[in-house]
């Protein structure tokens, strides 16, 4: 999306926001991203599919934050035109982002710690998340399934949620497998 667009768009659903600095982020594979006066950030799905991911994203992102992670958390605000989410929104948090600095977790463990807290918040809410992945998975493996083939659903849709399950476990073997090294 065009940063005039989002822009229009931002103005529309948020009559009261000031303007006065943007910024646009465009290469993220799903989203288009308008940072407002490095205050209020808003994603824009760029695709029906992700659109369709974002509402299961807040729903997983409202669950962790209950856990009280010491990570920061974005709250979404979804913004719909309509009947269709077209942006979600969160105040902006700081900070630098992990695709343009990576960083080695020997070297700091302040951000070693962080992670750990947050993976292990992640962990607790094993069984949620298959809940919420599990439909996710099963919509995108049936979408790629010939129509003769989509009978068998609830087939597929079971295998899905033991795929999440076991891609969780994995996570979560992984995390632990890392912090005794």
């Amino acid at each position: 999306m065009r940063k005039e667009e989002m822009i229009r768009f931002v103005r529309s659903a948020v009559p009261k926001l000031p303007i006065a600095t943007s910024e646009v982020k465009t290469n993220g594979w799903d989203n288009d991203i308008l940072i407002i006066n490095k205050q209020q950030v808003f994603r824009f799905p760029k695709t029906d599919q992700i659109t369709d991911q974002i509402k299961n994203e807040c729903e997983l992102l409202k669950q962790l934050s209950q856990k009280n992670p010491v990570l920061q958390i974005p709250r979404y605000k979804m913004i719909y035109e309509g009947e269709v989410l077209k942006a979600v929104t969160y105040p902006f948090l700081s900070g630098e982002s992990l695709n343009e600095h990576p960083f080695d977790l020997r070297k700091n463990p302040e951000n070693a710690q962080l992670l750990g807290d947050f993976l292990t918040k992640l962990h607790q809410m094993a069984n949620e998340l298959v809940k919420i992945f599990g439909p996710a998975l099963a919509v995108f493996v049936l979408a790629l399934l010939p129509n003769d083939l989509k009978a068998i659903g609830f087939l597929i849709d079971a295998l899905t949620y033991i795929a999440a399950a076991l891609i969780l476990i994995k996570l979560v073997r992984h995390n632990q497998a890392s912090s005794l090294r």
